[in-house]
């Protein structure tokens, strides 16, 4: 199983637009700090779209119900998870 994983993680390759860079300002920065402080930011590697409300529903469970979970959609199956 670890060799799979492995295997996927190098075949891993970021689009042409994931790749591009963004410019922020920093007042921009300083206002999503304390939103950002206790978050992680995942994407699902997938060819079919993930469902928001079935990440809802399962990620929670999955992590051990952590207390003020939120998940928030940011793009094709990208996610940020607020604790």
């Amino acid at each position: 199983m670890a060799e799979g994983i492995i295997e996927r993680l190098h075949q891993f390759a970021l689009t042409e637009e994931e790749k591009e860079t963004v410019s922020i300002e920093i007042s921009d920065v300083l206002s999503s700090t304390n939103d950002c402080e206790v978050s992680l930011f995942g994407k699902v590697v997938s060819d079919k779209k993930v469902n928001l409300q079935g990440a809802k529903n399962t990620t929670p469970v999955a992590w051990g119900n952590p207390t003020g979970l939120q998940i928030k959609e940011i793009g094709w199956n990208f996610f940020q998870f607020k604790f």
